[in-house]
């Protein structure tokens, strides 16, 4: 399940920081907590999502996969 916003900052149509929850276990791991690096492109988090159910993607929109 994922929550959260498309902006961080309304009032100036900030993308950043975005806030983002993903939880569940559906993916073998799970009891964690990850706070990722700032600006740190959302894409990334959807592309891993699609390749995790099986999409071979290596990009998502303007992000070009891990490297």
């Amino acid at each position: 399940m994922f929550y959260g916003s498309g902006m961080g900052n309304s009032n100036v149509h900030a993308t950043d920081p975005l806030p983002m929850l993903a939880a569940g276990g559906g993916a073998g791991r799970g009891r964690r907590h990850l706070v990722l690096p700032e600006r740190t492109e959302i894409g990334n988090l959807w592309l891993a999502v699609a390749n995790k159910f099986g999409a071979s993607l290596d990009r998502f929109g303007e992000v070009y996969g891990f490297g």
